[in-house]
């Protein structure tokens, strides 16, 4: 039998997995990862944030403490009389370290003449 064009029918069935559920399931894939996607990117800038804000309560702390040892150790007198502080700073410095070897001196001889 030979071949006659005019009895080509159109039997294209349409599927309904390829017109209808393919597009669907790509869609939701596709909203599924972005929302991933943006919940990991998220997480890791908090990582990150805690790691900073921690590494920055430190040297907040630090600075704080070093400002607070700079105005204990600040002068509270003016710059003229401050010669008359620094005076007093070395005699009491000097009575203080005469007064350890005396203590240390009658220590060491209270414990040689006690053996």
């Amino acid at each position: 039998k030979s071949f006659n064009g005019s009895e080509i029918q159109d039997l294209t069935v349409t599927c309904f997995f390829r017109t209808w559920m393919l597009p669907l399931l790509l869609f939701l894939y596709l909203i599924v990862s972005s929302v991933l996607l943006v919940n990991l990117v998220t997480s890791f800038f908090t990582i990150t944030f805690d790691q900073v804000r921690d590494s920055s309560l430190v040297h907040y702390r630090y600075k704080l403490y070093k400002r607070l040892v700079e105005f204990e150790v600040k002068l509270r007198v003016p710059p003229p009389l401050s010669i008359f502080y620094y005076i007093y700073l070395c005699t009491l410095h000097q009575l203080i370290k005469c007064f350890r070897t005396v203590c240390c001196i009658k220590n060491v001889a209270a414990d040689s003449r006690g053996k």
